[in-house]
């Protein structure tokens, strides 16, 4: 983990967010899972999607300082619905003025499909923002 992170600096509420250009359809995965590392203390993330049928509700999640901590929620845990589809996805640092990595963000899903289900939207690379109330900012190394 780190090589490749997004560091990010965020006011309260600030986010990353990463959306595509195709929307991503939830019912071929089963998790969003991302690694993160808070540089200085503990802090809460806050995980929302949002798709053209609207935003989900906010999931957090604690996460210890110092040490990079993988994060797994279940999509059902957001308590959409099947044919909801993603554009966005954004991971809060919280209600406080954090430094912290994000890496390996990623649907998953119980087993690939086979290529004739395949379609390419779930392939186009993802934009990265910064959203913050006031002054936030986001750097990253080597980002592919």
């Amino acid at each position: 983990f780190g090589n490749r992170s997004i560091q990010a600096m965020t006011d309260p509420w600030g986010a990353v967010g990463f959306s595509t250009l195709f929307p991503v359809r939830l019912d071929r995965y089963r998790t969003l899972e991302f690694s993160v590392r808070p540089a200085n203390e503990q802090m809460t993330l806050a995980v929302v999607l949002q798709g053209p049928a609207g935003v989900s509700p906010l999931i957090r999640r604690a996460v210890p300082a110092g040490a990079w901590t993988a994060i797994s929620v279940p999509l059902a845990e957001f308590g959409l619905p099947a044919a909801f589809s993603v554009t966005k996805v954004f991971v809060s640092g919280g209600n406080g003025t954090h430094t912290w990595q994000l890496d390996e963000m990623r649907f998953v899903g119980e087993q690939p499909l086979p290529p004739a289900l395949r379609d390419t939207s779930d392939r186009v690379p993802p934009g990265i923002s910064i959203l913050s109330p006031r002054a936030g900012s986001v750097a990253w190394t080597e980002m592919y």
